[in-house]
């Protein structure tokens, strides 16, 4: 969680106050954590979530680049 907030700032010394994202990221590793039957959240289970982000997020652009339409020279 800790690296995850430095990313987010793209400095490793400091941390984001992106607080919203942070709890996202907590509330998705815990549900991962239930999945896998784990009492507390392990590493992999953070990681399966920010997998899942940034899968999610290149879902959305793949889409959003279909949504474009390209003109067609004739």
């Amino acid at each position: 969680m800790v690296e995850y907030s430095a990313e987010l700032t793209g400095d490793q010394v400091k941390l984001s106050t992106r607080f919203a994202d942070i709890c996202d990221l907590a509330r998705e590793a815990s549900f991962y954590a239930g999945q896998n039957g784990h009492s507390n959240v392990t590493r992999g289970d953070v990681q399966k979530a920010i997998d899942e982000k940034i899968h999610q997020a290149n879902r959305i652009e793949q889409r959003r680049g279909e949504m474009i339409e390209v003109p067609i020279s004739a």
